[in-house]
Order: structure tokens, then C-alpha cells, then sequence
């Protein structure tokens, strides 16, 4: 007995009576309720039902004794007259003589006028209008504007419009090798003047990447690289004026 001999000699048959005797009380436990259903339940006899066949029945019979329709109301009389006194148009008492044309004789020597005067004849001279002579005015050469205009009536534009712009920056476009290797995006805003004559000039950055000076310095040579632009309008003249463009660092 000492050192518990029989305790270590039993232990394996003991554990494995343990291991089965707990899967068989794990599959009492979830098969009984299965068998139960199945075996020793009754099923529940269900109503008898028949089967009916239906068949069309024939529609009701038109009843022929329908009431005839309600009459309609004769119309409202109508409004007794209102009394009314003739009254006759109002007749002139004595008809207007009217004026009638003086012999040319008479008119020798004498104005014509709507009021008929004594005084001495004329002597048939006929005083004419001055005619007011003006003088056409000199037209001077438009004088160069210098003003640098932030809105006009009609915006500059790359020549070909928004595509062909979009055009030369893919083509002319060129990502910094540090930017793209740390993977900087972002856009960047250039502002710039289109001059009278289409160039450009005073490029400059808007709205830069605090982080990136070669992708600021990139966008500034796209736009210095770009041909005449069609130039702004401004009462019919070509002006100066502001343009701001963004421009996509984008990773693909």
C-alpha cells in the first residue's frame, strides 16, 4: 500500500471509464430527444379533408325590371325683366357749318395758318431752317490697358480648350522620384497671368504642398512650359488677367 500503488495501478482504466461514460451521457443527452420523437410520440391524426372539385357556376340572371333612370330637373326659370325707359340719342339743334376752302385768289400774297388776320401781304420769301452742321467725331486708338483683371466678360483659354490643356500636362508631365518613392499626393495651385498677347507671365504658387518643394517647383515649369493662350476680353478689348490652375499629383 505504500506510495499508493493500486490508486496508480487503476488510474488509466479509470480514466478511460470516465472518458466513456461521459460520451455516452453527452449522446443520451443529445440523441434522447430525437429518439423520443421519433419512436414514441403519436402522430396527431390531422381533420379528413375531401376533395371538392369546384365547378363555374353560371352567372346570376339579368334582372330585367331595372328601374328606370332618375329624371332630370327642368332648368330654373328665368329672371323676371327689369323695368327700363327709353332714352332717345342726344340730336344736334343746328348742324356745324364747316369752313370751307378760300379761292386761290385769295391766297395770293398771304401765310397759311389756322387763324385768319388783316395785316400787310407777304412778300413770298420763305424763311428756311438752319441746318445745325456737326462734326463727326474723331475716333481715337483704344489706349493700352495695364490693369491686371481677376474677372472679365470673356476668360482665357488654352488654345483647343480644356482637353488639349489636359493633353500637354500628361505629355509634359514629370512625378518627382522622392514624392513618388514616399508617396506624396496632393494638388497643387498655380496662378499666373495670361497678358493681352497670350503669354504667360508672374507664375506663382497659390496653394503649394508644405511638404513637397519639387512637386511645387514641377507645377511651376508645366505652366511656364505651356504655348499662347487665347487671351481675355473686356468690352471688346484683349486685357490681363489672373488664371489659377490646379494641378493633380496622383498615384496610380
Amino acid at each position: 500500500a505504500y506510495g499508493a500503488y493500486t490508486m496508480r495501478k487503476v488510474y488509466e482504466k479509470r480514466i478511460l471509464m470516465s472518458v466513456l461514460i461521459a460520451i455516452l451521457a453527452f449522446g443520451i443527452g443529445m440523441g434522447g430527444p430525437v429518439l423520443y420523437n421519433s419512436f414514441m410520440l403519436v402522430e396527431k391524426e390531422g381533420p379528413n379533408l375531401k376533395a371538392v372539385n369546384m365547378k363555374a357556376l353560371p352567372p346570376p340572371p339579368v334582372d330585367k325590371k331595372t328601374p328606370p333612370p332618375p329624371a332630370i330637373p327642368p332648368p330654373p326659370p328665368p329672371p323676371p325683366p327689369v323695368a327700363s325707359i327709353k332714352f332717345p340719342p342726344p340730336v344736334p339743334a343746328e348742324k356745324v357749318k364747316e369752313d370751307e376752302m378760300p379761292p386761290i385768289k385769295e391766297l395770293e400774297g398771304k401765310k397759311i395758318s389756322t387763324e385768319t388776320k388783316d395785316g400787310a401781304d407777304d412778300k413770298g420769301e420763305i424763311e428756311l431752317p438752319k441746318a445745325e452742321i456737326k462734326a463727326e467725331p474723331i475716333l481715337e486708338k483704344p489706349k493700352t490697358d495695364d490693369q491686371i483683371y481677376t474677372v472679365v466678360q470673356q476668360q482665357p483659354d488654352f488654345i483647343g480648350g480644356q482637353k488639349e490643356m489636359a493633353k500637354f500636362l500628361r505629355k509634359n508631365f514629370k512625378y518627382p522620384r522622392n514624392a513618388q518613392r514616399m508617396g506624396i499626393t496632393g494638388k497643387v495651385f498655380v496662378r499666373f497671368v495670361v497678358s493681352r498677347n497670350g503669354t504667360i507671365n508672374d507664375v506663382s504658387i497659390l496653394k503649394g504642398l508644405a511638404n513637397c518643394d519639387e512637386c511645387n517647383a514641377e507645377a511651376i515649369r508645366l505652366v511656364k512650359m505651356m504655348p499662347a493662350w487665347t487671351p481675355g476680353m473686356q468690352n471688346g478689348n484683349p486685357v490681363n488677367v489672373y488664371f489659377n490652375l490646379p494641378i493633380s499629383f496622383t498615384l496610380q
